[in-house]
């Protein structure tokens, strides 16, 4: 899992998994029932115990519901490097047009966990632009 994210275990309260991630509803739904989504008693019951009273291996579980938060997660980094590559470019907009007047051009490369990488070309060396 993520960093930030605690992977569930066969001790982790169905309660939690409920209330922390709604994108595991269909997981919780699938081997509990709804019935988890109403009962007082999910709060304090964890994965193991809940398993063992709808007679289903735990492990089978957890994997399932891991993946589907970690699924969640991946399309949430891509949605928000996608929005920030959006932003760049439309900041790179701005930037272009002194750089081409002197002969040169910029282009982003990459946006990677919150690191920005652009190539500059041409003689955008005399440029006085702040990136």
């Amino acid at each position: 899992m993520t960093e930030g994210m605690k992977k569930i275990t066969k001790k982790t309260s169905i309660g939690d998994i409920i209330k922390q991630y709604p994108e595991a509803e269909s997981v919780v739904k699938k081997y509990f029932g709804a019935g988890c989504f109403t009962c007082p008693g999910s709060k304090t019951e964890d994965v193991a115990f809940g398993a063992a009273m709808h007679n289903v291996d735990p492990e089978v579980i957890i994997k399932e519901l891991n993946e589907v938060i970690e699924k969640k997660k991946k399309l949430t980094i891509n949605l928000e490097e996608t929005f920030m590559k959006e932003q760049i470019e439309e900041a790179l907009k701005n930037i272009r047009p002194a750089l081409q007047a002197d002969g040169g051009d910029i282009e982003l490369v990459d946006v990677q966990d919150g690191v920005v990488k652009v190539r500059l070309r041409g003689a955008c060396v005399r440029v006085q632009v702040r990136l």
